[in-house]
């Protein structure tokens, strides 16, 4: 009779009683899944993720991966749509056969703390190859097509959970600690092995970038944590040679210049913007306007135009040199010293 091995009480895991095991090179096989020939008439969907932190080396596995596509389709038969949220990406898809969709810092703008901003989002996702078949022309989906939808971001969990349940495939850059048990799912027996990955990554290994444990949940077996998951070796691509997908997003909503301090101020009463600076400090160390008045012989009325001049001029917001206060009002005592 087999005996399952214990230690202090648990029965020990796979990647316990062999730490050592060589992880599975799967690259070609992962490739060949990926990259399959058109289908005439139909238009599949592969949904697929890459996690990892901050130069882990995700836009350049990304890079990769659409570099074998155009190898595959020809790029003058693909779509790259390059976005950080999935409305923006569903209003450029193309007319071509490919759709090749990357959202990056998915995270962002598909928090799993929105759940609810997220709802129509899911439902887009869900109608995403339909959304593709009738943006072709293809009204009765009669033929065929692909759409490849990455989803890049950092932390397992911040992801929204109907979207990173819901890969097909899962390119694991970095270890992270589990927090739900779906993490554990992906990774399997090769904890061990993504640590030591990762650790190299974090001294600097330029190669180990080029790494990733990748998951395809439809070939996990039960009891077995090996099964449908092993390694998958990247080669480096610059944005030079294929720059369909740049080193990073551009800014869609890029912050105004901010003038000099001079600048804003320039022309202004000086002994009036000494007033209401000294104003607003007291309130916002917990006078109220009538109060803070007093010290400078002025009635509350006053204080609140000056207040309103000065906040305009500056730029503040008047819940940003109010909040103390009401804090202080909610305490029943004042902060101001």
């Amino acid at each position: 009779m087999y005996r399952i091995p214990y230690f202090n009480g648990r029965p020990l895991r796979i990647c316990e009683m062999w730490p050592d095991v060589e992880i599975k090179d799967i690259t070609d096989m992962v490739d060949g899944r990926l990259f399959t020939a058109i289908p005439e008439d139909r238009h599949d969907i592969r949904k697929i993720g890459i996690m990892g932190d901050m130069g882990f080396g995700k836009t350049a596995l990304i890079r990769c991966l659409a570099k074998k596509a155009a190898e595959r389709y020809g790029l003058e038969n693909m779509d790259i749509i390059y976005e950080n949220s999935i409305e923006a990406a569903i209003a450029k898809i193309g007319t071509k056969k490919v759709q090749f969709i990357v959202i990056d810092d998915a995270s962002g703008e598909q928090n799993s703390r929105k759940s609810i901003e997220n709802v129509d989002k899911v439902q887009e996702v869900v109608m995403l190859r339909h959304t593709a078949a009738k943006r072709a022309g293809d009204i009765e989906e009669t033929t065929g097509g692909i759409v490849f939808l990455f989803w890049l971001w950092q932390y397992f969990m911040m992801l929204e959970k109907n979207f990173r349940t819901k890969l097909q495939y899962a390119f694991l850059k970095g270890y992270e600690i589990d927090h739900d048990g779906d993490y554990s799912r992906f990774v399997g027996g090769y904890a061990d092995a993504l640590k030591k990955n990762t650790d190299k990554i974090e001294k600097g290994d330029q190669d180990a970038k080029n790494y990733s444990l990748c998951a395809i949940p439809s070939m996990f077996q039960e009891g077995n944590r090996f099964a449908g998951r092993g390694l998958y070796k990247a080669y480096y691509v610059s944005s030079r040679d294929f720059p369909q997908i740049p080193d990073s997003l551009p800014s869609a909503d890029p912050k105004p210049a901010v003038k000099p301090i001079d600048e804003v101020f320039k022309g202004v009463d000086q002994e009036q913007l000494f007033r209401a600076r000294e104003l607003s400090w007291m309130i916002s160390k917990g006078m109220t306007q009538t109060e803070a008045g007093k010290q400078w012989d002025l009635s509350q009325p006053d204080v609140s135009k000056l207040l309103k001049w000065y906040r305009g001029l500056a730029g503040i917001k008047e819940e940003d040199d109010c909040k103390p206060a009401k804090r202080a009002s909610k305490a029943g005592r004042s902060e101001f010293a």
